[in-house]
């Protein structure tokens, strides 16, 4: 249960740091992080995955989703609640990509 827990407290400083990180190059209220509601879109799965990893990708992920200028877009498919779509316009369609795939050949056994 403590490991448990240790592991959710990692995961959200994980999540604030990033997020705290992408504030402190420029963006504001102006520019939202849009990636999580994009990924939680995917799946519960690829959002948790995503942020938990920690990964260097992900934080570049988050820049490129700052640094966006396709924010108007981005909340219209969000809003219209499509799961397809997003990869006319999004920067972080490979990310998203790549991290859909891995999920499904995790769920499918085939990587470890």
């Amino acid at each position: 249960m403590l490991v448990a827990f240790m592991g959710a407290t990692a995961v959200c400083v994980i999540a604030l740091v990033a997020i705290a990180l992408a504030f402190w190059q420029g963006a504001g209220a102006d520019t939202p992080v849009l990636l999580y509601p994009m990924l939680r879109r995917q799946s519960e799965e690829a959002a948790r995955i995503a942020i938990g990893s920690g990964s260097r990708s992900f934080a570049l992920a988050v820049k490129q989703c700052v640094r966006c200028d396709c924010t108007a877009q981005c909340r219209a498919w969000l809003e219209s609640g499509r799961r397809q779509g997003f990869e006319a316009f999004c920067a972080n369609s490979g990310y998203v990509s790549r991290l859909h795939s891995l999920i499904s050949l995790a769920r499918e056994g085939r990587w470890t």
